[in-house]
């Protein structure tokens, strides 16, 4: 017997798992954050997963912080430091 899978990022999979099992289920549109290596992320409009014309919609590390950064380098800094007070802030 033939399955289909199919393959994700982690963000979009946590997302789609909230979105059919979770906490999500409760809700028609929602977003979740996925803080881990990086910030990962993913928006649920009308039960349906949000991917953009680039596939990276909701994925909030990929924003510019500042001229400078984005807020996954910010975020990797911080974790390397291990000062989780200022993950996002500076």
């Amino acid at each position: 017997k033939t399955k289909k899978i199919a393959l994700d990022n982690d963000a979009n999979c946590f997302i789609l798992g909230e979105n059919n099992l979770g906490q999500g289920k409760k809700y028609i549109n929602f977003v979740g954050l996925t803080l881990g290596t990086g910030i990962g992320g993913g928006i649920v409009i009308n039960n349906t997963l949000v991917r953009g014309s680039n596939f990276s919609a909701g994925e909030a590390g990929h924003m510019m912080a500042n001229e400078i950064k984005t807020y996954e380098q910010l975020f990797q800094q911080a974790r390397d430091k291990k000062n989780f007070k200022k993950m996002l802030c500076k």
